[in-house]
C-alpha cells in the first residue's frame, strides 16, 4: 500500500494527517460504505442517509464544509455537495460525481464471503458495491478531501457530490436535484467524472489491453406498457374466451425477435477503431449494411461482442415483465407487458412508437386489442471528448500506467450523468483508472453479480487518478506540482509510485 504516501506529505502542507496514504483512506472508506447496506429495491424505502452520515463524518474529520438536501417526503434520502475554490472561483465547476450510495440487493447464499462484511480477502475488497459504486465515491472523497486540505491554488471550483436512489432510477436523488431549480443552480457543474469507465478493452483472444474505456454518453431511457385486450372468463372453459396472456406472449415473441434499424455512432466506430478484432470484423460491425449478420454470426458463437454490438447499434426493447391474473382458475381479460427500451441519440417518442408498431405488425394494432402506453421517456445524452477535463484525464492516465490510451463509448445502460448533461448542459464522463487486468468484460459481469469485489491496488491508481486529473483540469499541476514516477515494487508488478512534490 501507499501508492501516493511520500508525495500527499508534501503535498497537503497544513493537513499532512490526511496524507499517511490515500490507498488505505479509500479501502477504510469503502469498507465501511459497504458495510451500511445501503439496500434499493426499488419501493423507497432505502435509506441512504447512513452512508451519508458515513461521508459527512468522514468530512467532519477534516474540517471540510458541505451541505445535505433531501425531497420534503424522503428525509432518509439526502444528497451532498461539498466545495473547494481554491482561489477566485472563477473559471470552471469541476465536479467528483455524481456518486450514488446506494446499492442493489445481493443473494447471500450465492457469494462465497458475506455480501455487506467488505472482507478484505487475497487483496482484493469484497462487498456489494464494491464496484457499482462505492469504489468511486470513497476515491473521489478522498481524493476531495486530499486537494480541498491542501491549500493549492485552483482556477476554479472543485465539488464533491453523493447521491441517493440511482439504483431505482435516481427520482429520488440526481431526478430530485435537477428538477428543483434552486438546487440545480446549488448542484450545476461544467463537467462531472462519474461511474462506469475506467477499465480496459480485452484484446481479441480476451486478455487485458492498455486501451482504457470511458463512457462519453448514454443511451437514452423508456418504460412502455403494450396492453394487451381481450375477453375474461372461467379457466375450465378456454375456449369460451379470449386469453389476454396469450395474445401477451405473442407480443414477447414478436419484441423478443424484432431487430430496430441499426445506427453507427461515433462512439461506436471509435471502440471499433480501437478494437483488436480482425480488420474484417471491425470493418463490418461499422457498416449499417453488414453489421447484424456480423452480430447475429457472433451471437450465434456466444462471443461477447455479439451483445456489446447489438446494444450499441440499436434501439432495444426487452420485453421484462408481464401482469394477467392473480387466480390460476381465471382467464385474464386484460394483460400488461412491461418492456424496457433503450434509445440511440436522436431517437425520440415519436420513433419508439413507430419501432413498436412494427414489431407487433399493423394487423395486431389495427385490430385494436392492443394499446402501447409510455410509462417513462428519457432521452439519450452524449458529452464531447475535445474538451479540457478528457485531456486532464489521458494525461493523468498517462502519468500513471505507462502506454495507456483512452476511448470513448456510449454506454448502453443509464448513469446519474443523464440528470447533468440534460438540466444543466453539463460535460460528463463516465471515468476512473484500473488495474489493466480489470477488463471492460469483466467489470460488466462483476456489476450487480455475485462474488463483487475490486483489487486494493485498483482502489489505489483510482484515488491518484482523480488527484492528478483534478490538477491538470484546473491548473495547479502545470504551476505548482512536479512528478517523477519510480517502481512500486522490487518487480514493478503493482504498478508505479507517483510522487507529487510542490515546486
Amino acid at each position: 500500500m501507499g501508492l501516493l504516501h511520500p508525495a500527499v506529505r508534501e503535498l497537503l502542507g497544513e493537513a499532512p494527517e490526511i496524507g499517511e496514504d490515500l490507498e488505505e483512506l479509500t479501502v477504510s472508506l469503502l469498507q465501511s460504505l459497504i458495510r451500511n447496506a445501503c439496500v434499493n429495491c426499488g419501493d423507497g424505502s432505502c435509506e441512504e442517509v447512513t452512508n451519508i452520515r458515513t461521508l459527512a463524518a468522514f468530512f467532519d474529520k477534516y474540517g471540510i464544509k458541505y451541505q445535505v438536501y433531501h425531497p420534503p417526503h424522503r428525509p432518509n434520502r439526502p444528497s451532498l455537495i461539498a466545495e473547494y475554490h481554491g482561489g477566485t472561483g472563477i473559471g470552471p465547476r469541476v465536479m467528483l460525481g455524481p456518486g450514488h450510495v446506494d446499492v442493489v440487493p445481493a443473494n447471500e447464499k450465492a457469494w462465497d464471503v458475506p455480501p455487506f462484511e467488505a472482507r478484505l480477502v487475497g487483496g482484493e475488497v469484497w462487498g456489494r458495491g464494491s464496484l457499482d459504486m462505492l469504489n468511486t465515491v470513497a476515491a473521489q472523497a478522498v481524493a476531495f478531501a486530499c486537494l480541498a486540505t491542501s491549500r493549492l491554488p485552483m482556477r476554479g471550483t472543485l465539488i464533491f457530490c453523493a447521491v441517493s436512489d440511482e439504483e431505482a432510477g435516481g427520482a429520488d436523488g440526481a431526478g430530485f436535484l435537477m428538477n428543483e431549480p434552486k438546487l440545480r443552480d446549488i448542484f450545476r457543474a461544467d463537467y462531472c467524472m462519474t461511474e462506469f469507465g475506467g477499465a480496459t478493452l480485452p484484446d481479441r483472444y480476451n486478455r487485458p489491453s492498455r486501451t482504457y474505456y470511458h463512457v462519453s454518453g448514454e443511451k437514452g431511457t423508456a418504460t412502455i406498457n403494450v396492453v394487451c385486450k381481450g375477453r375474461p372468463g372461467h379457466g375450465s372453459l378456454p375456449k369460451s374466451c379470449d386469453n389476454a396472456l396469450v395474445k401477451a406472449a405473442e407480443v414477447v415473441r414478436c419484441l423478443a425477435n424484432y431487430w430496430s434499424p441499426t445506427i453507427i455512432t461515433p462512439e461506436w466506430r471509435n471502440i471499433m477503431a480501437a478494437s483488436d478484432a480482425p480488420w474484417i470484423v471491425r470493418t463490418c460491425l461499422t457498416s449499417a449494411w453488414f453489421a447484424p449478420a456480423i452480430i447475429r454470426l457472433l451471437l450465434l458463437l456466444g462471443h461477447p461482442l455479439g451483445s456489446a454490438a447489438h446494444a450499441s447499434t440499436r434501439l432495444t426493447l426487452s420485453p421484462n415483465h408481464l401482469t394477467g391474473t392473480h387466480k390460476s382458475n381465471v382467464v385474464p381479460g386484460t394483460a400488461v407487458v412491461e418492456v424496457d427500451g433503450r434509445l440511440m441519440p436522436g431517437q425520440d417518442k415519436a420513433y419508439l412508437i413507430r419501432q413498436l408498431e412494427r414489431a407487433l405488425g399493423r394487423r395486431r394494432m389495427a385490430s385494436g386489442d392492443y394499446e402501447i402506453r409510455i410509462r417513462h421517456f428519457f432521452p439519450a445524452t452524449t458529452s464531447p471528448v475535445d474538451t479540457p477535463l478528457w485531456k486532464a484525464m489521458e494525461k493523468a492516465g498517462r502519468m500513471l500506467v505507462d502506454g495507456t490510451t483512452f476511448v470513448n463509448g456510449l454506454l448502453t445502460g443509464a448513469t446519474d450523468s443523464r440528470f447533468f448533461r440534460h438540466h444543466c448542459g453539463a460535460i460528463a464522463y463516465g471515468t476512473s483508472l484500473f488495474q489493466p487486468e480489470l477488463t471492460l468484460d469483466k467489470l460488466m459481469k462483476s456489476i450487480h453479480g455475485d462474488n463483487e469485489r475490486i483489487s486494493v491496488a485498483s482502489l489505489g491508481i483510482s484515488v491518484q487518478y482523480f488527484v492528478l486529473t483534478i490538477l491538470y483540469m484546473l491548473g495547479a499541476a502545470e504551476e505548482a506540482v512536479t512528478f517523477r514516477k519510480v517502481k512500486a515494487g522490487k518487480d514493478g508488478s503493482l504498478g508505479e509510485k507517483l510522487y507529487i512534490s510542490l515546486n
